[in-house]
């Protein structure tokens, strides 16, 4: 199926709600996502936008709707076979072994997809793409948030996505750091289509092309960076006043 574009649609979800007793944490959701592109998720903290992301990746089972991801029905899948799929994700909270070396949890995200001859060489690759290959023998309890982020990122990279969503990777980085971030991210956009939820606007505004706004657990706005930025309704339930 294609978008008018010509891009062919990489990941769909269809009426996606999820129920926590009596209340809806996320509403009949409906999404389209380009293969190749890059989406932003923004919304108010409760608006949904990390239970989407469970639903989507199989941490949560959608109470109704479904989702697709090239054509197929993974909706019900466990997180591991989606993530054999194609789909891969980060977290709020960096999803590394603190126990561990940076290249230790970078070997671990290899052995499932590489031979043992190729590992070592795919850890410097991926180390290289998210810039940490000068710290890859640092205990990852001893580095900084940055580092975890991009020891993670690179981790999502090792099983070779054909879709990455990245859960707040912005946050508690930077003004620095978040830059050094997006310019990573970049470089990955084109051979992965990419999905981002955060609250830092001025750093995830520049980097996307399309924007996905949510209230309340339904998708409130769909748009372009330009067209969210001088949306009034967005202002007012997003943060109370212009958007950066």
């Amino acid at each position: 199926m294609k978008e008018n574009g010509g891009r062919t649609n990489l990941l769909e979800a269809r009426g996606l709600t999820k129920h926590f007793g009596g209340l809806a944490a996320i509403e009949d959701i409906q999404i389209r996502v380009e293969e190749g592109s890059l989406t932003g998720i923004i919304g108010p903290n409760g608006s949904g936008k990390t239970t989407l992301f469970n639903v989507m990746t199989g941490y949560l089972r959608a109470t109704i709707g479904e989702v697709f991801f090239a054509g197929e029905k993974i909706s019900g899948m466990r997180p591991f076979a989606i993530v054999n799929k194609g789909i891969a994700r980060t977290f709020q909270v960096p999803q590394c072994c603190k126990q561990l070396t940076i290249r230790e949890n970078i070997h671990l995200a290899c052995i499932r997809r590489y031979p043992n001859d190729q590992i070592e060489s795919r850890i410097q690759a991926f180390a290289g793409m998210a810039k940490i290959e000068r710290s890859l023998d640092a205990l990852a309890t001893h580095v900084p948030i940055g580092y975890l982020r991009k020891t993670e990122l690179a981790m999502a990279l090792a099983t070779d996505p054909r879709l990455l969503l990245l859960d707040e990777p912005f946050s508690g980085l930077t003004d620095p750091e978040c830059h050094e971030l997006a310019t990573i991210i970049q470089g990955i956009r084109g051979k992965i289509t990419l999905i981002i939820i955060d609250h830092k606007l001025k750093h995830l505004m520049p980097i996307v092309e399309k924007v996905l706004v949510l209230n309340e657990g339904r998708l409130f706005f769909e748009g372009k960076p330009d067209e969210v930025s001088r949306n009034r309704d967005i202002q007012r339930i997003y943060i109370g006043g212009e958007i950066q």
